[in-house]
């Protein structure tokens, strides 16, 4: 009896554990200001250039971007953050097309419009 006992509990544990767990990794993360500022620069360099005018793949352009920003001997490779480009992906798309228009002729307008949003 008392080692049934001590089993329930300890899988009652482990299932408490794993729950505690997965809720950590699902969790929505906290993007920095860095991060944002970040990704909402990065974004103002895309839509900025002429080449880039339909916005419909920003999420693929921007994770490209990053991969090709270091340096082939760099020691640290800067890592994609979902969260901060989702961020700003989803600002950028509540701007008005007229917004998005000036955004896209001026990069000092760009960058105050992405950063009233943060």
């Amino acid at each position: 009896m008392k080692s049934s006992l001590r089993a329930r509990r300890r899988n009652l544990l482990l299932l408490c554990v794993l729950l505690i767990i997965i809720a950590g990794w699902f969790w929505p993360k906290k993007v920095s200001p860095e991060s944002y500022s970040y990704y909402s620069s990065l974004l103002c360099l895309i839509v900025g250039n002429p080449q880039n005018t339909p916005t419909g793949n920003l999420p693929s352009v921007m994770k490209k971007t990053v991969a090709q920003s270091d340096s082939d001997y760099a020691l640290t490779k800067t890592k994609y953050d979902d969260a901060a480009a989702d961020a700003v992906i989803k600002h950028w798309k509540t701007l008005s097309s007229e917004q998005q228009q000036q955004a896209r002729q001026d990069s000092t307008v760009c960058r105050q419009l992405m950063h009233s949003g943060n």
